[in-house]
This record gives C-alpha cells, structure tokens and sequence, in this order.
C-alpha cells in the first residue's frame, strides 16, 4: 500500500509506519474490522432489497416520484428494520474487537491502541489486577445490555407499527 500511494507525484510513504501514532493505527484496526463486517452487512441489505414490493416501486413512479423518491419513501421505509438490526449488531460485535487489536500491536497493544477488551485484559493478566480487570469487563457487559435495551425497544416499535 506504501509503494502504490509513494506513486502519486509529491507523496513518499516508502518505509511509513501505519502504527506510529495513535489515530493512524487505530484507523489501520478499523478498516480491518468494518472489511470483516461488509459480507454479513451486504449480504443482509441485498436480502432485505429483495423484499421491497415492486407493486409499491411502481406506485410511488406513477405517483411523480423520481429514483430519490422511491427510495426514500418506498425502499428505506422497508429496509428500516434490517438496517436497525445490522446497526445494533455491529456495534455489540464491534465491543468485541480484541483479537484484531491484540494481533496487530504484537500481543502488548500500546495505551493509545487500547479499546475497552484489550484494557481489561491487560489490567486483569499482564499488570495482574484481576479486581480491575472484571470490573472493566462487568462494564463492558452493562454497555452491551444498554445497546441491546435500545435496540430491543427499536424493534418492539417496528413490530407495532406494522
């Protein structure tokens, strides 16, 4: 990636460290985890396109509406509650993002690469503090129930509405 960026006229990016500073390599670990998630994520949206009637398309056309229209009042209606579902879930799958982070910073990821699993890890086993370790992953747990409280409600009140 360095040699093919050290192609455009002015940038030399031979030799860069990614992980040199702290936004840099975490925004490296992110790419990473949103390349795992797009499968699951485009796989689930074409499934959910799948099932927008082509009666209503053709209805919102004949109405005036124009690609935008259609998709905004027809398409996206339709596809709220897979996108509400696939929202929730990666941001519950993303609270789990420790092996990426732990492999990629060599197994000790530095204090700027330390998202909240990588933390409780390193304070329960490699500073021995078992105490501050489950308290930070009890934490993490209650975040986890918080997002799934909002997510359960969102879909309670999609499941009224139709």
């Amino acid at each position: 990636f360095n040699a093919l960026l050290s192609k455009v006229p002015g940038v030399d990016m031979i030799g860069h460290n990614w992980f040199a500073s702290g936004p840099e390599g975490l925004a490296v670990i992110m790419l990473l985890v949103v390349w795992g998630a797009v499968p699951f994520v485009v796989i689930t949206l074409s499934a959910g396109l799948t099932q927008v009637p082509k009666e209503l398309e053709e209805a919102a056309r004949l109405d005036g509406a124009g690609s935008w229209g259609v998709f905004r009042y027809v398409t996206l209606p339709v596809l709220k509650p897979i996108i509400v579902m696939l929202t929730t879930l990666s941001v519950i799958w993303d609270m789990g993002v420790f092996p990426q982070v732990f492999v990629m910073r060599g197994g000790h990821p530095e204090p700027e690469f330390q998202v909240l699993n990588t933390y409780s890890y390193d304070r329960a086993f490699v500073v021995n503090d078992y105490a501050q370790g489950s308290a930070i992953a009890l934490i993490t747990v209650l975040l986890l129930l918080g997002v799934v409280a909002v997510y359960m409600r969102q879909m309670l009140k999609i499941g009224e509405v139709e």
